[in-house]
């Protein structure tokens, strides 16, 4: 991978675990496991509230998820034979996550 496309991904991280330090939630930048040797170590960029995540940015390689939440909250995908993903803004997610660690509920 390019220094650039390091560069692109270190920025989108550090973004993701701004939003979510806004929301007053723990998040930390996970980047050595992706520099794992061990190819079953699972890759992941960040850890929120205790959960794992990996963040992608395509230039515009998700119009269609974007398109899919144009007028509507949340959005269901499913590629056939795979399971159901639920796609929601990051601050919605952000929001809902905190709700539920001071135990308020969504």
């Amino acid at each position: 991978m390019g220094m650039k496309s390091r560069r692109k991904g270190r920025r989108a991280e550090q973004e993701i675990v701004r939003l979510a330090r806004q929301n007053g939630l723990d998040a930390t930048r996970t980047w050595h496991t992706a520099q794992a040797a061990n190819p079953h170590v699972r890759r992941c960029d960040v850890t929120i509230a205790g959960r794992t995540a990996q963040v992608r940015v395509r230039g515009n390689g998700y119009k269609a998820v974007y398109d899919a939440l144009e007028e509507v909250e949340i959005a269901f995908l499913r590629a056939d034979g795979r399971p159901w993903l639920a796609v929601l803004p990051a601050e919605r997610l952000l929001a809902l996550l905190a709700q539920v660690r001071d135990g308020k509920g969504p």
